[in-house]
């Protein structure tokens, strides 16, 4: 899970694909990965203590996590919504990469009709009908809404996920949005390096996967005016290293939090990433973001 000042495992990144093997089971790849079974094997030591929290925070802000639906935007492999879908009502999500959708799928074949190509900075989301003003819980865990570079992009982003969201009735609670990410002005962020690690099966074989991320401040530009550059490796052992760098967002709570307000949402309350109520201080934590009601 991302911490303080760390980016995450769900990042999509600019790197050179791996080359894979011919017993690959999915037959393509991933520009953030290479295989996105490495995703899925990065992401499956912390993926049940998340899913987990996220049922806790459901809970406490009112919701029946079994009458539900639960929704992801850059769901990837959607290792989240596999552990969610028998514990929930329903669950549905999308991605920007077809490899990591097809991967999904293959894994779990009951998400086929629950999944959808989209990404983040679009300005137009066409989600199915059926979910549209449904959704109780949307989550973006883990940092990766710091891919979204200018408010432009944020509001729109959040926009969405506002028309997304079950509205408020006497009967039943509004849906909430739950942002997993670190607020930071510039000024604040600190030079860092993660190792995360997980186990991937390629036929007989079992390799582990090692991510390696390092952090440096980036100046400040037009695009970025609180801009972050981070330098990636993922190496798979004894295959092929892919190296890659890609730039996230540095926000400030006042930053962020006005984007929230311009796309119709107010902060309900923050938590930490095991669903525990807690206050808004620089660093990780869960933005628990609601539709501003109507009078």
């Amino acid at each position: 899970m991302a911490g303080p000042g760390y980016p995450a495992t769900s990042m999509t990144t600019r790197n050179t694909p791996f080359t894979r093997s011919d017993d690959h089971p999915n037959g393509t790849c991933d520009p953030a990965y290479g295989d996105p079974l490495q995703y899925d094997a990065l992401a499956a030591p912390v993926v049940s203590a998340a899913a987990r929290a996220l049922l806790k925070a459901a809970s406490h802000l009112g919701h029946d996590p079994a009458r539900s639906l639960f929704f992801e935007p850059a769901c990837g492999t959607a290792p989240m919504l596999r552990a969610l879908r028998q514990r929930v009502g329903g669950v549905a999500g999308y991605d920007r990469s077809e490899a990591m959708l097809r991967a999904a799928v293959s894994i779990e074949p009951l998400l086929r009709r629950r999944l959808f190509r989209a990404d983040l900075s679009q300005e137009r989301l066409a989600p199915p009908a059926a979910i549209e003003g449904t959704v109780q819980v949307a989550f973006c865990l883990d940092n990766t809404i710091r891919h979204l570079h200018t408010a432009r992009q944020l509001r729109t982003h959040l926009s969405h996920m506002a028309r997304l969201l079950a509205p408020e009735t006497k009967s039943r609670r509004g849906g909430i949005y739950v942002v997993g990410i670190g607020l930071l002005r510039s000024d604040e962020f600190v030079e860092s390096e993660t190792i995360e690690t997980g186990r991937l099966r390629y036929a007989d074989r079992r390799l582990l996967v090692r991510h390696i991320t390092t952090s440096a401040p980036h100046p400040p530009s037009r695009r970025f005016p609180d801009g972050r550059e981070v330098a990636m490796t993922t190496r798979l052992c004894e295959e092929q290293t892919a190296l890659g760098r890609y730039t996230l967002a540095c926000w400030s709570p006042e930053r962020f939090l006005g984007c929230v307000k311009a796309a119709g949402l107010h902060l309900r309350m923050t938590m930490d990433d095991r669903g525990r109520p807690c206050t808004l201080t620089p660093g990780y934590c869960w933005l628990i973001l609601g539709r501003i009601p109507q009078h």
